[in-house]
């Protein structure tokens, strides 16, 4: 069950869903907790749709409109997701 997972288990979940919606040629080799979706994984706008109907999708929740706006780092989307399911 998801909501029995840790935080690191969590990311480790949610890493391949990142990779699915990256630009080509930001890298996902190095994707921690820390980096930033914007600056780091450069997601645009419409990759954060596509990363939010995914994650909604893989976890089976809603995430309301604008609440992934305040996202800025992986570490907080795994925060955003564990408030979800836990």
């Amino acid at each position: 069950m998801v909501d029995k997972l840790n935080d690191a288990e969590l990311f480790e979940q949610i890493k391949p869903v990142l990779k699915q919606v990256i630009p080509r040629y930001a890298s996902s080799d190095n994707i921690s907790p820390e980096t930033r979706l914007l600056e780091d994984l450069n997601i645009d706008s419409a990759r954060l749709v596509d990363l939010v109907l995914s994650l909604e999708d893989a976890y089976h929740l809603s995430i309301e409109d604008g609440v992934i706006d305040t996202v800025k780092t992986v570490g907080g989307l795994v925060a955003l997701i564990r408030g979800k399911i836990a």
